[in-house]
């Protein structure tokens, strides 16, 4: 990612961040969300993307193409300092302790890491799962699914990426490091066809999880990370996207930020 770039999304969070503290409008916690999200997307400097063509950036409105260009050419945003000067050190204290650490800083590394073994060959899908895919204030470690044919290969990139200081383990199919800003980073190689299922499993909570296996048990059906199945020894029914899990139990999609 251009560290321009993951500035700006970084500064872009913590607004949110900061908004959601002092329960400001959701709409605009939402605004700033998805700019972060749409500037950590870019191949280029999102400031030279707006110079080019201000409506190149979805979402990112006259307010927020402001706030980049001021990063850009001054390295400092206003109103986020502003922010800072107006929230109260003890609230913002509340929100990083017990080894979690706000959004804003955990979802640029979690996408750096996504980025570099997106480039790793046999890679299909990645995607952060957990508090960050929920899009919770603060995070306890950073948790990735990757769909990949060559799980060693993935393994071995995920081990030389420079973002850790100590590679805690490493197998067939898991590994865990720690990076260096001291945030544990778990990764889940997973078969092509397995991938939502894994995804789905690494972002839902342990009640949501045991919710749904009931209700796929009373159908006839059996779900893990790696599929749903018409019973514990059968075929995998096919599914190809979150929402095809919810479908195939008769229940509207819960997006995992809900």
């Amino acid at each position: 990612m251009e560290p321009q770039n993951q500035q700006i999304a970084a500064s872009f969070s913590e607004i949110a961040d900061l908004l959601a503290l002092a329960g400001d409008n959701q709409f605009e916690i939402r605004a700033y969300r998805r700019a972060a999200e749409a500037v950590m997307s870019l191949d280029d400097p999102a400031a030279d993307v707006l110079r080019q063509d201000e409506s190149a950036i979805p979402g990112v409105g006259k307010a927020l193409r402001t706030k980049i260009l001021e990063m850009a050419s001054t390295g400092r945003m206003e109103y986020l300092e502003r922010l800072r000067a107006q929230t109260p050190a003890a609230i913002v204290s509340m929100k990083s302790t017990g080894g979690r650490k706000p959004l804003y800083v955990v979802l640029p590394i979690a996408q750096h890491i996504v980025d570099e073994l997106l480039e790793t060959p046999g890679v299909g899908d990645v995607s952060p799962g957990g508090s960050i895919r929920r899009r919770r204030d603060t995070v306890g470690d950073i948790d990735i699914i990757a769909a990949t044919s060559d799980a060693r290969r993935l393994m071995e990139r995920f081990a030389s990426l420079d973002v850790f200081r100590e590679i805690v383990s490493i197998g067939p199919a898991r590994a865990s490091a720690v990076t260096r800003s001291d945030i544990r980073c778990d990764l889940w190689a997973m078969p092509p066809e397995s991938y939502w299922t894994g995804l789905h499993h690494v972002t839902g909570s342990k009640d949501h999880h045991v919710r749904l296996r009931g209700i796929a048990g009373r159908m006839g059906l059996w779900i893990n990370e790696y599929g749903v199945f018409r019973d514990s020894g059968g075929a995998a029914v096919p599914i190809g996207s979150e929402e095809e899990i919810y479908s195939l139990l008769g229940m509207s999609y819960i997006p995992p930020e809900l």
